[in-house]
C-alpha cells in the first residue's frame, strides 16, 4: 500500500506548478479539487483557492463550516 501522505516539498511543487497554468488550466483544477466548477475568472483568486485546499488536503483544514470563515 502506498503512503497517500505529501511531504512538505511535494506540496509546494504542486504549488508552484500552478503558477504557470493558465486561468482555464486553474478552473479545471479547481473542479478538481472541490468538486464544482468556479465562478471566478480571477486567476490569482483561483490560484489562492486551489493552494489553501491542496494544503488543507496534505495537513488537515478547519473541521467545520465556521471555521473556515475565521
Amino acid at each position: 500500500m502506498v503512503d497517500a501522505v505529501k511531504t512538505e516539498t511535494q506540496v509546494r511543487e504542486e504549488i508552484e506548478a500552478l503558477r504557470n497554468l493558465t486561468t482555464a488550466q486553474l478552473k479545471e483544477k479547481y473542479r478538481e479539487v472541490f468538486g464544482e466548477d468556479s465562478r471566478s475568472n480571477h486567476k490569482q483568486f483561483l490560484f489562492r483557492r486551489i493552494a489553501w485546499r491542496i494544503q488543507a488536503n496534505a495537513w488537515g483544514g478547519p473541521a467545520t463550516q465556521g471555521e473556515k470563515r475565521l
